[in-house]
């Protein structure tokens, strides 16, 4: 009964140590995320301030095409 006494230990410290990679792991994937999250939203800002642009400098150039014909 010995052996199967120490069978279970090691399977019991084998599934704790993998946990804590298991951990470690999602962690790392959690703080991925909120950087891609950040990143994702700084882009998404950008490209609404490029078409504002682009829609104000349509805007202008039709006004101004008016105004040569």
């Amino acid at each position: 009964m010995s052996s199967r006494t120490s069978t279970l230990k090691d399977d019991y410290h084998n599934a704790v140590s993998e946990m804590g990679v298991l951990r470690c792991r999602l962690e790392s994937k959690s703080e991925a995320l909120l950087i891609l999250t950040g990143d994702l939203e700084r882009c998404q800002s950008e490209r609404d301030q490029y078409k504002l642009m682009a829609d104000q400098l349509r805007d202008r150039y039709t006004a101004l095409k008016k105004r040569i014909q």
